[in-house]
This record gives C-alpha cells, sequence and structure tokens, in this order.
C-alpha cells in the first residue's frame, strides 16, 4: 500500500537567546491509510515538535533546516502558506494538547465549527450549521442544537476535548494528528475519548499519528509505534512486537517504569535514572548514553545507524550491531 505520508531526515531548531535547540535531529517516519501510528517518549524528546514541523506550525523562533514531508504525494514543503493551508485545514486535521487554549473563548461552538467548512469545503452558513450539528452527534455531544450557541468555558474538559476532535475531523481528512488527546482527562473520558476515536478510523478509514507518553494507550490504540529520545528516533516497531521484543535500552527504561495491571501487590518500578540531553549542545553520539547502563565506549562517540530487521522492526544501538555482526560469525 502507498503511503499517505512520509518524513525524511527532518531537522527542526529553535533559535532562542541561549543558543540554537536542536530539537529534532533526523526524524524519518510513515504511515499508511488507515493505520494508527503511535510517537512515545518523554517530556522535551521532540515529538510534538515534529508534528508542527510537518504542519508548518511553528512559531517564529522556530527553523526546519533540513528534510522532506511528503503527503499524499505532495512534498508539503514546496508549497506555498495559503496551499499548505489548504491542505491542513482540510485533509489533514490536529487536536492540540489543551483544548482551553486552542478553542477562541470569545466565538460560540457554532462559530468556529462551521467556520472551517465554509473555508475549506465553501458550504453556506445552514450546510455548515447541519454538518457541525452531525458531527457534535458522532463524537458524542449530547444536545447538539443548543451547545452550537455556547460558548467553550461552558463545556467541561472532557466535552471541550469532543469539540476539538469534531473540529479536527468535520472536514472528514486523510490524516488526523492527535498530541496528546487524553492528557488532564480522568479515566472515564480518556476511555470514551480513545473509543471515539477508534470508531472515527473504522467509520471513515482516517489515518491517525497518536502522539502519548502513555503506552497503555499505545498497546490499545495503534498499528506501530516510534520511539523518540533526544530529538530522534531511537525505536520503531509493530506494536506487539515492540512490548514482547524490546530492543533499545531506553524503550525497556520506558516500560519498566509502567506499572503492571495483572500485579496488585509488590511491584517495584524502575525509574530512568539521570536527566534528558542538553539539545543546544547535544551529545555527538547516542542521546541516551549518558543515562543507559549498557552504554559502551563507542556509544559516547557516534550515533549508532539504524537496524533494519525481517518483519520491519528498526533500532538505533550498538548492542544490536554487536549481535548482527556475532549473527554472521565475526567478532567488533
Amino acid at each position: 500500500m502507498s503511503k499517505l505520508l512520509e518524513v525524511e531526515n527532518l531537522h527542526t531548531v529553535f533559535h532562542t537567546y541561549a543558543g540554537t535547540v536542536q530539537a529534532v535531529r533526523g526524524v524519518s517516519l510513515s504511515i499508511e491509510p488507515g493505520q494508527v501510528l503511535g510517537i512515545v517518549g518523554e517530556s522535551g524528546c521532540g515529538k510534538s515538535v515534529t508534528m508542527l514541523s510537518i504542519l508548518g506550525l511553528l512559531d517564529e523562533i522556530g527553523e526546519v533546516t533540513k528534510g522532506n514531508v511528503t503527503f499524499d504525494e505532495k512534498n508539503l514543503r514546496d508549497l506555498s502558506d495559503k496551499n499548505l493551508q489548504h491542505i491542513r485545514g482540510n485533509d489533514i486535521g490536529m487536536i492540540f494538547q489543551d483544548p482551553m487554549t486552542s478553542l477562541n473563548p470569545a466565538y460560540r461552538i457554532g462559530d468556529q465549527l462551521t467556520e472551517h467548512l465554509r473555508i475549506h469545503k465553501k458550504m453556506d452558513k445552514k450546510q455548515a450549521m447541519a454538518k457541525a450539528r452531525k458531527i457534535l452527534v458522532e463524537v458524542g455531544i449530547p444536545n447538539p442544537d443548543q451547545r452550537l450557541k455556547q460558548y467553550p468555558h461552558e463545556f467541561s474538559g472532557g466535552m471541550r476535548q469532543r469539540v476539538m476532535i469534531a473540529m479536527a475531523l468535520i472536514t472528514e481528512p486523510k490524516l488526523l494528528i492527535a498530541d496528546e488527546p487524553t492528557t488532564a482527562l480522568d479515566v472515564t473520558i480518556q476511555a470514551q475519548i480513545l473509543e471515539i476515536l477508534k470508531d472515527l478510523r473504522k467509520t471513515h478509514g482516517t489515518a491517525i499519528i497518536l502522539i502519548t507518553h502513555d503506552l497503555g494507550i499505545v498497546a490499545e490504540m495503534c498499528d506501530s509505534v516510534c520511539v523518540m529520545y533526544g530529538g530522534k528516533i531511537v525505536e520503531r516497531a509493530h506494536v506487539r512486537d515492540l512490548y514482547y521484543t524490546t530492543r533499545h535500552p531506553y524503550t525497556k527504561g520506558l516500560l519498566a517504569s509502567v506499572p503492571n495491571p495483572h500485579e496488585v501487590d509488590g511491584q517495584k518500578l524502575t525509574p530512568i535514572a539521570g536527566q534528558p540531553p542538553d539539545l543546544i549542545n547535544p551529545p555527538t553520539g547516542c542521546p541516551f548514553a549518558a543515562r543507559c547502563s549498557y552504554a559502551m565506549q563507542m556509544c559516547t562517540v557516534s550515533m549508532p545507524e539504524v537496524i533494519r530487521y525481517e518483519n520491519g522492526a528498526e533500532v538505533a544501538c550498538f548492542l544490536h550491531h554487536r549481535q548482527v555482526i556475532e549473527q554472521k560469525g565475526r567478532m567488533i
């Protein structure tokens, strides 16, 4: 199947008073139509910045310095701002982390929803309002006629997140980017939001990129997953393979720090010692080397190349370089 989105060797920097932050350092990823791709990693690893770079939504201090972004056979980096805006609002939808700061507090929900349709689909006000009413029902918001007349502050946190999903999906995009869509919601509302995403994928065949730090959500929702650290993707695999054949030490550390729901008593969670790397002066070697209990001298000197396995899994770690060489009957 052809790829819907393909990102190749993406580099993004932020020019700050303290120096140039190398936030994304050579990220490559792809997603096919109807697929759910998870991107996981701790705060500051580059997950959200990667998506903002793809969409051309960086602020004035951010800059994509290198790489290609191809969506539906179009190179997004070659497009004008006007053409990119059309794709961003029409073919790619995004759910941001904080719906309260993403929704305009001065406008009614109905006006914010219909704006997308009137700009991108050229609908008149009556058609757009009918579509907005329908999408609110799809995302589980009752009394849509009343809700369309209300302002964001009149909605609960879970309902605001549903409105954000409705806004992202109202133009029926081919790709939905969901950036921590369940952050700060209680577990019941989280489950409801995830069910909405599942139903929409099944109904509309929408591809989803799900950014999260919650490995439980990844296991439930995703087909494949990329693990990011220090602005790089250090491991990528089918979601089942990632959990049962964890390869990178950072991924192992993430899994070791998550409670096992099948163990009630006596669980010992192991935090990852140390701090993430300084991306103003990033390490020349593996970004995880300073925190890795398996680190060798070579890990601090150069970044390991990506090893690709027959099942499609990939890992950037010298431990697996050693394994591959030994399997071929040679010594490191």
